[in-house]
């Protein structure tokens, strides 16, 4: 007899007995209210961590999966369940494992585990269960059952919330690299996800899952990246955006003009670093940010009209996806050094914007195409 809907506790405790901690190469290691993370190990060398964010008010609102990887395989199995039509409710968690299973499967061209089978058995409303006679589903009850998770979110006894000490290399490797990080850090990775879940809630998504999956990890290893912990650049968030970083230059070479420049212009400014702004599309990584110099006005060191930098890898044409932003950070560091940069006092502020910086860019680039 197939089982009706089984409301979010229901359908938690049914994904642990069947997924979690299995020998497979789809398995559940972490589940709680909030949270499950999946691992997926299609092939000896290849490994990826599938996190599943449930919202508050699930089922009126789908769970949203999302995964740190440039595979593009994964990605476009996790956005075809991320566009999965809402099902009324109806084990929908469910019905998304199943489907995520079955598509990366498909796509890496091995079997489906019996266990993800076994997860659907008898499962009304989820298509994976297709071959057993399917009833109605009353979605109210469905609701009203969600309000019975709170050993899901107020207990911490492992058993009630599910959650699970990870002895695998590659999800403790994530608690350890957060050891590394500042609180400020930390809460600022945590705010960009919670973030990105409400703007998915709302419908006001922005950006890309590509991007957005990419820009997180940008900004996980720039925290963790030597020249950001020794003090040679920060970087803070603009409007708390993925898609737009301000990167402070804070030390260049001690024998270049631009140190010298720097020293005076904490003089007379009160500040000595040179202000960068990246702004990322949502085709990012495939094509390349724009990046332009905000204060103070810089003659020489490529840099040209409106703020512009006139870097080849940061053209259409110089650009490839490998290149990280602090790869790049570094790169225009040294390039202003190297280009003899100073730092221009007559110069009145309004000489950079944005749009003159967008100019600029264009027409170097429409020149540097033609030749």
């Amino acid at each position: 007899m197939a089982v009706g809907c089984m409301g979010l506790k229901g359908e938690l405790e049914r994904i642990k007995s069947t997924l979690y901690k299995v020998d497979s190469n789809f398995q559940v290691v972490t589940v709680n209210r909030d949270e499950i993370i999946i691992k997926f190990v299609p092939t000896k060398d290849q490994k990826y961590v599938l996190t599943c964010n449930v919202p508050n008010n699930y089922p009126s609102n789908p769970p949203i999966w999302s995964c740190d990887t440039e595979n593009s395989k994964v990605l476009e199995c996790i956005c075809d369940v991320n566009g999965m039509a809402h099902n009324d409710g109806n084990n929908l968690l469910i019905e998304m494992i199943y489907e995520l299973s079955d598509k990366l499967c498909e796509s890496f061209d091995v079997a489906i585990n019996e266990n993800v089978k076994k997860l659907v058995q008898d499962c009304a409303g989820v298509k994976g269960a297709s071959k057993v006679e399917k009833t109605k589903q009353n979605h109210n009850a469905a609701e009203a059952d969600t309000s019975d998770t709170s050993e899901f979110e107020d207990e911490n006894d492992e058993t009630d919330r599910f959650i699970v000490d990870m002895n695998y290399d590659d999800y403790s490797a994530d608690k350890k690299e957060n050891e590394n990080l500042s609180s400020q850090e930390v809460e600022t990775l945590k705010k960009i996800k919670r973030t990105q879940m409400d703007d998915y809630v709302k419908g006001t998504v922005s950006g890309s899952v590509t991007a957005s999956d990419r820009l997180m990890k940008e900004l996980k290893d720039v925290y963790q990246s030597a020249a950001y912990k020794n003090g040679t650049y920060n970087v803070e968030l603009v409007h708390d955006s993925l898609y737009e970083w301000n990167v402070k230059i804070l030390r260049v070479d001690p024998d270049s003009h631009l140190y010298n420049d720097l020293k005076k212009l904490k003089k007379k400014m009160k500040y000595s670093h040179v202000l960068l702004n990246f702004t990322f599309k949502d085709s990012y990584p495939l094509h390349p940010p724009f990046v332009r110099v905000v204060e103070p006005i810089v003659t020489g060191g490529y840099v040209m009209t409106g703020g512009a930098i006139c870097m080849e890898l940061l053209t259409p044409q110089g650009w490839s996806s490998v290149y990280t932003v602090d790869a790049i950070i570094i790169q225009i560091a040294a390039t202003l050094v190297q280009g003899k940069a100073r730092i221009d006092f007559s110069a009145p502020a309004s000489s950079y914007s944005y749009y003159r910086a967008q100019n600029s860019f264009m027409s170097m680039v429409k020149l540097h195409g033609k030749n």
